[in-house]
Order: structure tokens, then sequence, then C-alpha cells
């Protein structure tokens, strides 16, 4: 049974087309309104309207094949661990995998993010059989992988140019070639480390910690999101709380409390406060 026209001329002809009058004048309007295609175009004939639906649907539908095609490349190692970290594959392909074994040795990764990450993406395994094989949870498998693609996001400019991101890391990089060229020598700089280990009793290795990123301190993904929100970044500023002070923030718990404070000391380091 024909459809009656409604209040704007309009009835529907076939899937997609609608038969319309405008200023009197008979067309046809192809709309197609999805998730992968929008179309909104009139034709004079019907003809014309099914063959350019037909095609749109044609095209449509090869686009969505080749999406399929795509990820199922990107499941393939190391393909889908460069898509995760959200690198330019085409900017770090022919050197992934040298220079991320570069980062493994250098400690950047530790043993477990590393077995994490090779069970994942080289050998697609789930987060559940990959925490049997520890004898963890699933959400800390995840936390695990999460902290370990963070770690190598920060590196993304040692992919590309093989460069450390880090100023850290180029200094201690810099440092070692000058050991293994000249002998060490009382120089300024070290005449400046020794003054500052008197007068704050602190040693250039605990100074240059204070420097270092929070992620270092292998929280949980709950502690680390509540310090971030509430400005903590590094340790240095961490530490300018006193233990009691951290009950202030947001959404930290007992939970969290204790974990951060057992990793602060557990780094030999200490609260505001404390002696």
């Amino acid at each position: 049974m024909e459809k009656k026209l409604n209040s704007w001329g309009v009835k529907y002809v076939d899937k997609y087309i609608r038969e319309t009058n405008y200023n009197k004048t008979k067309g046809y309007l192809v709309f197609i309104n999805r998730h992968d295609l929008k179309v909104n175009q009139r034709f004079e004939t019907l003809e014309k309207a099914i063959a350019f639906r037909d095609e749109a649907l044609r095209l449509c539908e090869a686009r969505r094949l080749q999406d399929v095609k795509v990820q199922l490349d990107f499941k393939e190692y190391p393909v889908n661990l460069i898509k995760a970290l959200n690198f330019d594959f085409t900017e770090v392909e022919e050197h992934f995998e040298e220079r991320l074994q570069k980062l493994i040795d250098d400690g950047v990764l530790t043993e477990r993010e590393k077995v994490v990450l090779f069970a994942i993406f080289k050998d697609n395994k789930t987060l559940e059989e990959t925490g049997k094989r520890f004898g963890v949870t699933r959400e800390r498998v995840r936390q695990v992988q999460i902290r370990a693609l963070k770690k190598l996001m920060r590196r993304k400019n040692y992919f590309e140019v093989g460069e450390y991101a880090y100023k850290e890391e180029l200094a201690k990089k810099e440092y070692l070639s000058y050991l293994e060229e000249k002998h060490k020598e009382w120089d300024y700089e070290s005449a400046k480390s020794f003054v500052l280990e008197y007068e704050t009793g602190l040693t250039a290795e605990k100074r240059k910690s204070l420097e270092i990123p929070i992620e270092e301190l292998d929280l949980s993904v709950r502690s680390y999101n509540c310090l971030r929100r509430y400005g903590i970044k590094t340790i240095k500023d961490l530490l300018k709380y006193e233990i009691d002070e951290l009950y202030k923030i947001r959404n930290l718990g007992r939970k969290s409390h204790n974990e951060i404070v057992n990793k602060v000391h557990s780094a030999h380091l200490k609260f505001k406060g404390e002696s």
C-alpha cells in the first residue's frame, strides 16, 4: 500500500530513497545516515537515485572490508604494539624492535613489564591468561601493561630519531661516554655536588631521584591518578607533604595512602616532617 504524502510532500519509495515535491518539482532524495556513511542528495529520476544509492552502499561495504583487513593486520607484532603506543608507523617501523630491545637492556622496563608486553602483543595472550602465568588478577596485569606503555610513550623521540627523550637519560649517556674516554677528575661540578651533599644530607643520586616522575614508584592506577589530579607529578612534589596531609587528596583511601607511604620508604626517602 502506497504511503500518503506527509506535510512536507514526502513519501518513501525504496530503502534510503524518498519521493519529494519541492517547489512543485518532483524528485527523489537519497538519504543515508549511518555511522560510516552520510548522504543527502536529490535526483530527477528514480533510476539515477537507485544507481547512486547502490554505488554508495557498495563503496561503503568495500571500505568496511578494508578496515577489517587493517584491523587484522594490526594484530601482528610489532604493528599491534606500535598502534597501542599511538606512534606513526612509517616513522618507527624500521628500527622499532632494535630500539625497543635497547631500552629493555638499559633497564627502562622492569622484567615483569617486559614479559607482560611480549605476552600480550607478541604471543597474543589475554589479560586472564597472562594473569594466571604470574598468579595475579586480570586488573593487575592491565595496570602493569598501562605502566609499561606509558614508559615507552614518553620515549617517542627515541623510537623516531634514536635519541633519548629524557634529559636525565641523555646526561647519563654523555656521562658514561665521558668516563670511557677520560679519568674522573675533581672539577667544579664534583665540588658542587660534594657541598650540596654536605648541606642537605642527600647524595647526588638521591637529589636526582627527587626529579623522577611518580610513574617510577610503580603505583597502582588509582593511587597514580589521585596524585596526578592533585598536581603531584614528581617525587619532589610528593615529598613536600606530610604523611597525614595525603588524606586530603580526593578519593585517596587508606589502602592507597599506605601504598604510597611504603613505596616512598622503600626508596629510602622521607616525607616532610619525618626524622
